[in-house]
């Protein structure tokens, strides 16, 4: 798993433990997967989470002088569509990707938005006659049923 980021921007080395690097692969699996893919030709972002102890690099005379060392102690992956829209499957990603490109009105709710037990749509269409707005669900599939 290679985590990158604003490469000019910050002057930082960050390491991730082998153990936390793989707790974030089993408990975050499609931005796992997501990371895995060459950068050239992913179809989405992966945003992380990250809390990290870090010092200065003080070493007298060395290149790295200033720059910060960072280590992982856990964290968090989020995978996100080029238009920064959390998704949970590849139809999922179709799909927002479709709404953004047809200039649709729609909200996207996240689990963490309701109680466990609620269940609650993929997407809710809001520029349909419904003042509440129109849910949608996306199921993974590619037969007719």
């Amino acid at each position: 798993m290679a985590l990158n980021g604003q490469r000019d921007g910050y002057r930082c080395f960050l390491t991730v433990p082998a153990a936390e690097r793989n707790r974030l692969a089993r408990s975050h699996q499609l931005a796992a997967a997501t990371l895995a893919l060459p950068e050239a030709t992913r179809q989405a972002h992966v945003v992380a989470l990250l809390y990290v102890t870090a010092r200065n690099i003080g070493t007298p005379n060395s290149r790295w002088r200033g720059w910060i060392q960072a280590e992982v102690r856990t964290g968090a992956l989020m995978t996100v569509s080029r238009s920064m829209l959390p998704f949970e499957s590849s139809h999922e990603l179709a799909v927002a990707d479709a709404l953004v490109a047809a200039g649709r009105a729609f909200e996207k709710p996240l689990r963490f938005d309701a109680e466990r037990d609620l269940v609650f749509p993929d997407f809710i269409l809001q520029d349909t006659a419904r003042s509440a707005g129109y849910p949608m669900e996306v199921f993974g599939r590619t037969d007719e049923a």
